[in-house]
């Protein structure tokens, strides 16, 4: 579809992050891959915590 068709109604849903998690997460992606101990992490380890416990996520 051509943009100029397009309509965008901005701020129609109520925003699941913050627009400063947003812009933040690049560079937080951008430093969990230095922290690896291994070649074979999932892409979300180290950044997943219990909501209960707070204790970091470190399922295989």
């Amino acid at each position: 579809m051509d943009p100029k068709q397009q309509i965008v109604q901005e701020n129609a849903h109520p925003a699941i992050i913050s627009m400063d998690e947003h812009i933040m997460a690049p560079e937080k992606m951008k430093q969990k891959g230095q922290n690896k101990c291994n070649g074979n992490e999932r892409i979300f380890a180290h950044t997943a915590v219990y909501a209960d416990c707070g204790k970091e996520n470190d399922l295989p």
